[in-house]
């Protein structure tokens, strides 16, 4: 029995029922061997391993018939298994790595904020070089009185209450949400969630709990108990 982190390519592991996989592996002998892999693919029900050398190993597919994976775990019967990868050359390191490399995208309403912020900006902007030409050119202000106007129509136009409206407006959409139970952690997140035409999830449930829970008992033919 050791750690994880001490596994290295080529090591021969050996697998009880009960036993946490600790990396990827490829197997040479299986005696009924079902392991429990639906943190990884989603499997509701333990998947049945085979020591045949003509399946598919993991570099092709997730549910190859002789390949065990990092972080799942035997539910029945024996093996032994030849390291093939270990940390981040795991199938589970693989997914790690992704999610570290993936770029937060800005919301919909983030990206509809900046579209006005620069239509103001570039809209202010032509109107105060308008202002300070005219100020000096046609009415003969001098240069520094007409920069103060300018500058001064520029700051009236930028849209101040703009940010406290949207917080409001985002605001009473996360309450009309907790009335229906659906707790919002971003307040960007609630108009997201307006935009959103199409929800993927999968039919086994492993997406929300992982878990199964006994909910009847059965006492003979006459009772039963329900458990919540």
């Amino acid at each position: 029995m050791i750690e994880s982190k001490e596994l290295v390519p080529g090591d021969l592991i050996i697998l009880a029922e009960g036993d946490k996989i600790g990396a990827d592996a490829q197997l040479f002998e299986a005696n009924e061997l079902k392991v429990e892999q639906s943190a990884l693919t989603g499997e509701s029900v333990p998947v049945l391993k085979t020591a045949d050398q003509k399946a598919e190993t993991c570099h092709n597919k997730h549910d190859s018939k002789n390949t065990i994976y990092m972080g799942t775990s035997v539910a029945s019967g024996s093996g032994k298994a030849v390291v093939i990868g270990t940390g981040m050359q795991t199938e589970f390191g693989k997914i790690a790595n992704m999610t570290v490399k993936t770029t937060k995208d800005q919301s919909p309403l983030q990206k509809e904020l900046f579209k006005i912020g620069v239509f103001v900006a570039k809209i202010t902007l032509v109107i105060s070089i308008g202002l300070f030409l005219i100020g000096i050119y046609f009415q003969g202000y001098s240069a520094v009185e007409s920069l103060l106007f300018s500058v001064a129509v520029a700051v009236a136009a930028v849209p101040e209450g703009l940010p406290a409206t949207i917080t409001i407006a985002l605001a009473l959409g996360v309450q009309r949400l907790a009335r229906k139970h659906a707790i919002i952690k971003q307040l960007s997140s609630v108009e997201t969630l307006g935009s959103t035409t199409v929800i993927c999830s999968d039919k086994t449930g492993t997406l929300t709990k992982n878990e199964m829970t006994v909910t009847k008992i059965l006492l003979g033919s006459d009772k039963q108990i329900s458990v919540e």
